[in-house]
């Protein structure tokens, strides 16, 4: 009921403030109710909107599969590093070890 003596935490269907007898009241009047949709209006849209999906008839509709795979093509351009960058890459490589090897000898 009390949050640290601070602030009241109610229930929004029962609330305190109706008293003993307001609850009692309410719980039998719920409780009287056989069809739970009776409470709820989204359940009873949801349940309008089933009834029309199930009324609805569909003809025998001949359904054409569609692919939305295209047909492999050979690639337009190459992929992964060009000739000239490996080029240029391997030589600094070279360059840098014979630097090494040249300085260590």
């Amino acid at each position: 009921m009390y949050s640290q003596g601070m602030a009241v935490r109610d229930d929004p269907d029962f609330s305190i403030s109706l008293g003993a007898a307001g609850i009692a009241e309410k719980l039998k009047i719920e409780s009287s109710l056989k069809n739970v949709s009776d409470l709820n209006s989204d359940l009873q849209n949801s349940e309008y909107t089933l009834e029309k999906l199930k009324s609805l008839s569909i003809p025998d509709v001949n359904f054409i599969p569609v692919t939305f795979q295209l047909s492999p093509t050979l690639p337009l351009k190459k992929d992964g590093p060009g000739k000239v960058l490996i080029l240029v890459l391997s030589s600094m490589l070279g360059s840098f070890l014979g630097c090494g090897y040249v300085l260590v000898k």
